[in-house]
């Protein structure tokens, strides 16, 4: 009898450990790199995709998959309970259908890029506010949802890609680009440009979140994700990772 329960508790065991890592703690993202995209091979990488990865599937021990997608159809998903969770600036509206971390993942900004050989690079190094950059020809990508408020009534250059909006600046044809600092220096690099820009103000700083959907079953996961990322900080993983992308 007694080996009898063994059996059957080691079954019991088996299941519910096929059970749980068989339902994948589904991410979605945007394509923006460097922070997630997909590469030639067909898998998705980038920063948010390292730390996740680290955090939720090697240290937590969750299943994770990750997908891009369309930004809007991505929140949708979430918001549908058809994925669990995205990365994001916590906006109230976001509040409304997610529960946030209280640790970042990562951060976002913008900054001013303008030509290194420019001829307002002393004028724009004097600018604070957005709305200081209205005199000037300035540039970005279709798509981009803040520049497309923040920029609104401005001379703006409307590119398809990053790659042309990065060789616009650095050809004087741009002659200031507000945009993500971590985003602009990676294509710098990648384009071999990093003689070419400037990077001059910080208009905007502010921290990205796990954002888990209220009809996530793995809403719970929230205070051991946060306590996984103060792990993170404390032993340099977190600083490697943003140091692979420099």
């Amino acid at each position: 009898m007694g080996l009898l329960k063994v059996v059957i508790s080691f079954i019991f065991l088996l299941s519910s450990t096929t059970t749980s890592y068989a339902n994948e703690f589904k991410l979605v993202f945007a394509e923006y790199k460097p922070y997630s995209w997909v590469d030639d091979r067909g898998e998705v990488v980038g920063i948010e995709i390292d730390i996740l990865k680290e955090a939720i599937h090697n240290r937590m021990m969750v299943p994770v998959s990750f997908q891009v997608l369309p930004w809007a159809r991505a929140q949708i998903l979430v918001k549908q309970g058809e994925a669990d969770a995205f990365v994001a600036f916590p906006s109230e509206q976001r509040k409304l259908y997610t529960k946030v971390s209280k640790e970042t993942v990562t951060t976002w900004g913008v900054s001013i890029f303008a030509p290194i050989q420019g001829r307002y690079v002393k004028e724009l190094s004097k600018i604070h506010e957005i709305a200081g950059l209205k005199p000037y020809a300035l540039g970005s990508m279709i798509g981009n949802g803040w520049a497309k408020k923040n920029l609104a009534g401005m001379n703006v250059a409307w590119v398809p890609k990053m790659e042309q909006l990065i060789k616009l600046v650095a050809f004087g044809r741009v002659e200031a680009l507000p945009d993500s600092p971590i985003v602009v220096k990676f294509y710098m690099r990648e384009l071999g440009l990093e003689d070419e820009i400037i990077e001059l103000n910080n208009l905007v700083s502010t921290t990205l979140h796990l954002c888990i959907g209220v009809k996530s079953k793995y809403l719970d996961m929230l205070p051991q994700f946060d306590e996984t990322l103060r792990e993170m900080t404390k032993d340099g993983t977190l600083e490697k990772i943003l140091s692979k992308y420099e």
